[in-house]
């Protein structure tokens, strides 16, 4: 249900809109409990002789995933330009400075939701098959599932934005620069440093912290050659660092093991220092890995002993690579048309990213799958060490019982995954009127487009670089034929 009420009025150079609405949601599926929200939200916005610009919004919103007391939180936000350009002292720039604007931002968001689970402050209950026995026979037990966070709330976020937009020489060049920081806080996560008493987990609370930060660059050039040909060339180009400030780990972690400080989603695994050889094994000083159930043999992964205890095992793990979240993100536009031509391309680009690939596919030959030809290029134990050390790209397949130690989340697998693509190109043709008109339409536009066609990435084509490691697609190249007719 949602009710809104809005106001508009211009007094001279003054301009005041107004916004009020209502919204309130009760949503069922099935013989689920019924999920409820509800909320209010304003906004007001002042302009005065478009020069001066202020905006002022605010939530007030209501979730029953909290106790009451707890559930409604009240989130502000606010924004001030400045149209420098429209000054009486900017005149003398008027012709090749056609915009300036200066604009500043800051607000506040709410999350409530946690890994799909409702009702935080309440206990849980489950029920168990034969929990327990009376003679031979199993009964059904009930447990205490979750403990209940009777101070759980919502999540915030605190945004800042500092902006600026220009327009030079009527249009020949334009674009936004933005710098921007986020800091959330009251982060709904798992506790980490407290036990689970007499097997109960407790129920998630607010206690992580994080923050996210950089720029944003857009420019786009346009212009026109003669009557017939028009072109634009646009850029834009993004880079953010984010990291974790608290998620609630144990004080007493070990320092190379915490992720607090680390980028959200950094890889963490075993640091991998190549293969293993002949002269490793002669020497004794191999750790003993725990993850392998046979015996390790050359040309398998190779891993280092962080805590030099002498085991490969769950704690010599630590950070490696970036996080799969790309740092930077940028893309080229170009356009054209000529008496009724058009031609449009597109290439993106990320960089600054891990992607993990291709660990656990290299072992579809031993479970009898077919061999795919990468594979060949696993360590071969029929060629001399010196031809494996210098042209292997995959550890030595394992046909008896040896566990999973080459195929544990490791460094050797780990990929850079920055690319540039060629993501789209079109090119087109409209139909003269005087063609067309005569059966009776009003446009006619034929087209040829393609997607994917180029990638120039770090992946050997084993996979599309923007699909993540548990999906891993092959790059989908896609070529459409069409026609687009207005009558």
């Amino acid at each position: 249900m949602e009710a809104q009420l809005n106001y508009a009025r211009k007094f001279g150079k003054h301009d005041v809109t107004g916004m009020l609405l209502y919204n309130q949601n009760d949503y069922r599926y099935n013989s689920e409990l019924a999920r409820r929200y509800q909320g209010l939200v304003g906004r007001v916005t002042y302009g005065y002789d478009d020069r001066y610009l202020a905006e002022f919004n605010a939530g007030y919103n209501g979730s029953e995933n909290f106790i009451k007391g707890r559930r409604f939180g009240f989130f502000p936000a606010f924004s001030l330009g400045w149209r420098i350009s429209n000054e009486e002292f900017m005149e003398s720039t008027q012709d090749w400075l056609n915009n300036l604007k200066i604009r500043a931002s800051y607000g506040e968001v709410g999350n409530d939701a946690y890994s799909g689970n409702r009702f935080l402050y309440e206990e849980k209950w489950s029920q168990i098959s034969n929990d327990y026995y009376f003679g031979s026979g199993g009964k059904t037990g009930i447990y205490e599932a979750q403990y209940p966070n009777l101070f759980v709330t919502w999540e915030r976020a605190h945004k800042y934005n500092l902006g600026v937009e220009f327009t030079l020489w009527n249009g020949l060049l334009s674009g936004n620069v933005d710098f921007f920081h986020e800091k959330r806080n009251d982060i709904l996560t798992t506790y980490l440093s407290r036990p689970e008493w007499v097997g109960v987990v407790m129920a998630a609370g607010n206690l992580g912290e994080t923050k996210n930060s950089g720029y944003e660059i857009e420019l786009k050039h346009s212009n026109n050659i003669g009557e017939d040909f028009t072109y634009t060339v646009g850029l834009t180009y993004s880079h953010a660092k984010n990291e974790i400030i608290s998620m609630d780990e144990p004080a007493n972690k070990t320092d190379y093991r915490k992720r607090e400080g680390h980028p959200i989603n950094q890889y963490f695994g075993l640091i991998c220092d190549g293969f293993v050889t002949e002269a490793d094994l002669a020497s004794g000083n191999l750790p003993v890995s725990t993850f392998a159930t046979g015996e390790v043999k050359a040309g398998d992964l190779k891993y280092r002993d962080i805590n030099k205890d002498g085991f490969i095992d769950d704690r010599d793990e630590t950070f490696m690579g970036y996080s799969d979240i790309p740092e930077t993100t940028f893309a080229l536009t170009l356009g054209a048309n000529y008496k009724g031509w058009g031609f449009n391309v597109m290439f993106q680009g990320v960089d600054n990213v891990s992607r993990y690939y291709d660990a656990e596919a290299m072992y579809a030959f031993v479970s009898g799958g077919k061999v795919k030809e990468h594979h060949l290029q696993r360590w071969d134990p029929s060629k001399s060490e010196a031809h494996n050390l210098a042209n292997a790209k995959y550890p030595l397949l394992h046909y008896d019982s040896f566990g999973d130690h080459n195929q544990r989340l490791n460094s050797f697998f780990l990929q850079d995954g920055s690319f540039i693509r060629l993501k789209n190109i079109e090119l087109s043709y409209t139909l003269p009127d005087q063609w067309i008109k005569h059966v009776g339409m009003s446009s006619c536009r034929l087209y040829v487009n393609a997607n994917n066609l180029l990638t120039w990435d770090h992946l050997d084509d084993l996979v599309d670089p923007e699909s993540n490691g548990s999906n891993r697609y092959p790059i989908m190249k896609t070529v459409n034929f069409g026609v687009n007719i207005n009558f």
